[in-house]
């Protein structure tokens, strides 16, 4: 989910998504059912031991697979940097030799 909230974050923010996954949740506040299942996402996962599996929540469903549409549309509007490896590759031969 966090992954997915970086996402959003930054397709609606254009800025770099915060670290704490709780401030991430700025970016869906206005779904508060969405919200509620978030908390309760993290209650489980509090309470779970670290290599204990959690059963799938199935309300995520359609808020994953909205917001990965949204972002890969918006995903075409980015700039597109293009980058010179020449100077990598460079590096790289360099320091085979």
């Amino acid at each position: 989910m966090r992954p997915l909230l970086c996402a959003v974050w930054i397709v609606e923010k254009h800025t770099y998504p915060p670290i704490r996954f709780r401030d991430l949740f700025a970016v869906v506040q206005h779904n508060k059912e969405l919200m509620e299942n978030l908390e309760g996402l993290i209650k489980r996962k509090e309470n779970s031991l670290e290599k204990e599996d959690i059963t799938p929540i199935p309300f995520f469903h359609d808020f994953i697979e909205e917001a990965i549409a949204k972002c890969e549309e918006a995903a075409h509007d980015f700039p597109k940097p293009k980058t010179d490896f020449e100077p990598l590759n460079e590096l790289f031969r360099a320091v085979l030799i």
